[in-house]
C-alpha cells in the first residue's frame, strides 16, 4: 500500500517546479483499489496521489504486494479503481489506450505467432499502417538483437528473448506513454547492460 517513487527527468536533471512544467501527462488522484475475494477483501491501494510530467523517468518502488503491478494496470485502463482516478493528458484513464504501451512482468506472448506476429499485435488492433508498423517492428527488433529471430515462435526463444519481444510490443505504435512492470528481470545483466 505504501509506494515510494524517485524521479527525474529524461536527461538526469530534476524535476522543474510544478508551475514550469505546465500540467501533468499522467496524474492519479486519490487512488484506491480493493480486491474482492470470495472470503475477504484485500486492498491494494489506498489514496495514491502522484503526477508524472511529459519527459520524465519514474520508477515506483516498493515490496511485493505493495501495489506496483496494480497501479500500472489502472494507468494502462486494464483495470478499474474502485474509487478515485487516473488521467491521461487531462482526460479520465476508463478503457486501454492507443497512446499507451506496456511491457509485463511476463511477455504473455502468443505461442502460435511468431516474434514479429506478436510485436505486430498492437498495431493491427489499432490499424496502423501495417508495412509502416512490419518496418518499426523489425528495426526495434534488430537493436534488442533479435533480427535472426522474426520468424521463430516463442517456444523456440529464451525467456530473456522472450521479454525483449515483450518490450518492442510495448513500443511498436509508438505510445506516449511506456508503462513496464519489472521488464528486466527476465534479462542476465549482460543483456541489460548491452542493449538498455
Amino acid at each position: 500500500m505504501n509506494i515510494d517513487s524517485a524521479t527525474t527527468t529524461a536527461g538526469g536533471a530534476e524535476r522543474p517546479a510544478r508551475g514550469d512544467s505546465g500540467p501533468a501527462l499522467l496524474e492519479a488522484r486519490d487512488v484506491e483499489l480493493v480486491y474482492r475475494t470470495k472470503r475477504d477483501s484485500i486492498q491494494a491501494l489506498a489514496q495514491l496521489t502522484l503526477d508524472v510530467y511529459d519527459g520524465e523517468f519514474v520508477s515506483i518502488l516498493g515490496p511485493s504486494g505493495c501495489g506496483k503491478s496494480t497501479f500500472l494496470k489502472l494507468a494502462s485502463g486494464l483495470l478499474p479503481p474502485t474509487s478515485g482516478e487516473v488521467r491521461l493528458s487531462g482526460t479520465r484513464v476508463t478503457d486501454p489506450r492507443p497512446d499507451v504501451g506496456v511491457v509485463f512482468q511476463k511477455a504473455s506472448l502468443m505461442p502460435w505467432k511468431t516474434v514479429l506476429q506478436n510485436v505486430l499485435v498492437a498495431a493491427q488492433s489499432l490499424r496502423l499502417d501495417e508495412k509502416k508498423s512490419k518496418q518499426v517492428a523489425l528495426d526495434y527488433l534488430s537493436l534488442v538483437g533479435l533480427e535472426k529471430f522474426v520468424d521463430n515462435y516463442p517456444g523456440e526463444l529464451s525467456g530473456g528473448m522472450q521479454q525483449r519481444v515483450g518490450l518492442v510490443r510495448g513500443l511498436v505504435h509508438d505510445p506516449k506513454v511506456l508503462l513496464m512492470d519489472e521488464p528486466f528481470a527476465a534479462l542476465d545483466a549482460m543483456t541489460r547492460d548491452v542493449w538498455y
